[in-house]
């Protein structure tokens, strides 16, 4: 599941074409946080 912002003018259209692309127009801060934890620790092992 991606957790970039999605910038405004593209937030508003998701809101106003609804979900039917499969794709939600929020951005969940918690679910950002636990991801750059993630992919942090993933990349220092790589090292």
């Amino acid at each position: 599941k991606a957790v970039i912002p999605v910038p405004a003018g593209q937030q508003a259209h998701r809101k106003r074409r609804g979900s039917h692309d499969g794709q939600p127009p929020a951005f969940d801060r918690e679910a950002d946080k636990q991801h750059n934890t993630a992919e942090r620790r993933i990349n220092h092992l790589k090292q």
